[in-house]
């Protein structure tokens, strides 16, 4: 349910608590663990695709404040959404000409 309403930390928090409180012969504790699983799996994706944004923001601040040497982009997979969100935070700053370019 916390899943559902977009509380994924909380989902976490829960889904770890059942798994702890379960016979480990349970059926209940087997399906608890997958669960477990795919929210950790989740959480990890939302924590590299933050450090993605995070470090190309650096790196195009060097570039921006600097020499202004050619900033490339590229992403695809898990990290397409983080690519697109590095891209219109960049490419909304003064000065910047830029070719956004979506294969797909």
């Amino acid at each position: 349910y916390e899943r559902w309403r977009g509380e994924p930390a909380r989902a976490l928090r829960l889904a770890d608590s059942l798994m702890a409180s379960l016979p480990a012969d349970s059926p209940y504790r087997a399906h608890a663990a997958l669960q477990l699983g795919g929210l950790r799996g989740e959480a990890a994706e939302r924590w590299m695709e933050e450090v993605y944004v995070e470090v190309g923001l650096e790196a195009f601040e060097r570039r921006y404040q600097g020499n202004r040497a050619p900033f490339l982009v590229s992403g695809h997979g898990t990290l397409r959404a983080a690519s697109m969100r590095l891209l219109r935070r960049v490419c909304r700053r003064e000065g910047v000409r830029g070719l956004l370019r979506v294969a797909g």
